[in-house]
């Protein structure tokens, strides 16, 4: 799966990587420019567009429309900036919402490529029918998705315990810098 990517600081020196992934039927240069913003000078930031938002292409048959595939979009993409940027630079996904639950996938299936996943306002996996009704509304008023983007086999639960390096952590405001509180009221 190919997925349309931008770099938001493409001029600076970068010592890692952070692609941020958008909401279904959302934007990612939208929702995450606050943050990028931020982290102009500690991160080299990419807006990565799943198929269906942003300026992605349509879903189309050739690529299953899971969260699974599209986890293996965004490995590519982070691959993709680690043949520009250099093969040493650690590299991070932040996903919001749908995103988000992909940003579990990566961290289940592509340990060794991504040093760490941020999951913001998202569930491990969807609720029976959430997102179809996403998509039902999106299609109504226009948007971009050209077919569901879960399978029956999505909506089920998953179980992600065990597929982890390391413990989960909740961040909290206890144990978050001042530049990481600043970026969360973005």
């Amino acid at each position: 799966m190919d997925l349309n990517w931008t770099a938001y600081n493409p001029g600076t020196p970068a010592e890692r990587v952070l692609l941020v992934g958008p909401s279904l039927g959302g934007n990612a240069a939208h929702q995450w420019t606050g943050v990028a913003a931020q982290l102009i000078d500690d991160a080299r930031v990419v807006f990565v567009d799943l198929h269906g938002t942003g300026l992605g292409a349509v879903w189309d048959d050739a690529d299953e429309p899971t969260l699974d595939a599209g986890a293996a979009g965004v490995a590519k993409v982070a691959a993709e900036v680690r043949e520009e940027e250099g093969a040493d630079l650690p590299v991070y996904f932040a996903g919001l919402s749908i995103s988000g639950a992909m940003a579990l996938h990566l961290a289940r299936d592509y340990d060794k490529t991504f040093s760490g996943v941020v999951v913001v306002a998202s569930a491990a996996s969807p609720p029976p029918g959430v997102y179809t009704t996403d998509v039902s509304l999106l299609r109504q008023s226009g948007g971009g998705i050209g077919r569901e983007p879960f399978s029956s086999r999505q909506r089920r639960r998953h179980s992600f315990q065990g597929h982890f390096r390391g413990p989960l952590t909740r961040v909290g405001d206890a144990n978050m810098s001042p530049r990481a509180k600043g970026v969360a009221r973005c």
